[in-house]
């Protein structure tokens, strides 16, 4: 099915949305073991940039843990309990690789109707970060294992400087 030009104009206000172009795309190569710190909500946060693979194995834990207690599972509990967040990632990327292999340098209007669609729902919205410090304003520092940041919420951002070995240092101030 053809997007309509109410789909277009959507998908074309919705690339137009002011999140910073840097942090989506080290929000898109998680691999590469990026730093940051961000300014959100009055709170500063720290953390390493992971895949999505990393909260979908925290939910998946979860489950499993919640599954056993369970005296009685629901039919569907079975698939969700047994990986079912990390093939919904496994699924998302073939799907992105895919997609990425179809229209390396094409613009939206020179794409599929679907890989369109697909453009417009992969955009990076969201960050993942793992073995993050949150440091409220006046409160104490506190460490999240995995911790998800919505890309609008971020106010400033850096990258945590590395020594020669590689070892993330930082101090941070007050």
């Amino acid at each position: 099915m053809a997007l309509s030009p109410q789909e277009r104009d959507a998908a074309q206000a919705t690339a137009s949305v002011g999140l910073d172009r840097f942090l989506q795309a080290i929000a898109n190569v998680d691999q590469a073991g990026y730093y940051v710190g961000l300014l959100i909500n009055g709170m500063t946060v720290y953390g390493q940039v992971a895949s999505d693979r990393a909260i979908a194995e925290v939910l998946d834990g979860e489950n499993a843990r919640i599954g056993a207690r369970l005296t009685e599972q629901p039919a569907v509990w079975t698939e969700v309990v047994e990986g079912g967040w990390t093939r919904r990632i496994d699924q998302e990327e073939e799907e992105h690789n895919g997609l990425v292999e179809r229209n390396l340098k094409a613009e939206l209007d020179e794409m599929s109707d679907d890989d369109a669609r697909m453009t417009i729902r992969g955009r990076a919205v969201t960050l993942t970060l793992i073995e993050a410090k949150v440091v409220p304003a006046g409160a104490p520092t506190f460490d999240v294992p995995v911790l998800r940041v919505l890309l609008a919420q971020v106010g400033g951002w850096w990258l945590v400087p590395r020594d020669e070995e590689g070892t993330v240092s930082f101090t941070h101030p007050g």
